[in-house]
């Protein structure tokens, strides 16, 4: 059984969650579908970007999400 290392920080393993969903663009564009693919995906990259203040309490919004969309791609 291998060991699995957690992230340090939230924005890191908000960013393994959304790898496992597709992509940021994917996630972004299905999180915001009102707004343009590179809007959106601008946005995102933002929103986990550690050095952004804004950025710690933006994070946790794409936890109930991204839990579904993994949900749905595990057979």
């Amino acid at each position: 059984m291998e060991s699995t290392k957690l992230p340090d920080r939230i924005e890191d393993a908000i960013d393994e969650v959304i790898h496992r969903c597709g992509g940021r663009k994917a996630f972004a564009t299905d999180l915001w579908p009102h707004k343009a693919q590179r809007d959106a995906h601008n946005l995102l990259d933002a929103c986990l970007n550690p050095d952004r203040r804004e950025s710690s309490h933006q994070a946790p919004w794409c936890i109930s999400p991204g839990a579904a969309m993994t949900s749905a791609a595990t057979p």
